[in-house]
């Protein structure tokens, strides 16, 4: 049985067309640990760097009696407010990858 994390992975891959990013948004793929998955990251995001971030699919497993939680997200915004949200998530534990068509 595969997990939630690679159902996620396999979906993108037959949406491919989802995946569009343009210089004001950005798809990406958002992996929450066990010290990330219950803090506001998304909100606190949104509010403190002007970016509006769209959830296009969301998972939590539990691996070994942690939460670990997947999102892939639109994050619209100015290319610079973007990325200092993308740094602002990294620093918080969240590992951010980028998504291709």
């Amino acid at each position: 049985s595969s997990s939630g994390l690679n159902k996620i992975s396999e979906l993108l891959k037959h949406q491919a067309g989802m995946a569009l990013s343009s210089s004001d948004s950005r798809l990406v793929k958002l992996v929450f640990t066990r010290e990330s998955v219950g803090d506001a990251l998304i909100s606190i995001v949104s509010r403190e760097f002007d970016v509006n971030v769209s959830i296009v699919l969301a998972n939590v497993d539990l691996v070994e009696d942690s939460a670990l939680g997947a999102i892939i997200a639109s994050v619209r915004g100015t290319r610079e407010n973007i990325g200092k949200a993308l740094a602002y998530l990294e620093n918080r534990g969240v590992r951010v990858e980028g998504v291709k068509a």
